[in-house]
């Protein structure tokens, strides 16, 4: 029984994805302060499978956040890397 419990459990396993970048404006030079990026993973169908927002602090342009850090409410689980292929979008 127990076995059958572990098993199940298994399945979804939450994850979290360390993402940095550097974002520039239109004349080049890095963004700062605080912007929304909303992040949306898709699959080869451009169905979302995944998406989150964060409020994000950029310094001369670069930012490290941690997506799926909401296990409870929005996780990033690894049911959804069984696609293939992916792509992330990201919107400022």
């Amino acid at each position: 029984m127990t076995l059958l419990l572990a098993l199940s459990l298994s399945y979804a396993v939450p994850l979290q994805y360390n993402h940095q970048g550097r974002l520039l404006d239109s004349d080049g030079n890095g963004l700062s302060g605080e912007h929304e990026l909303i992040f949306r993973i898709y699959d080869s169908e451009e169905l979302v499978l995944w998406e989150e927002s964060l409020d994000v602090e950029f310094e001369n342009g670069f930012y490290s956040i941690h997506l799926g850090e909401d296990e409870n409410n929005n996780p990033l689980d690894d049911s959804i890397f069984a696609s293939y292929p992916l792509w992330m979008e990201l919107t400022v």
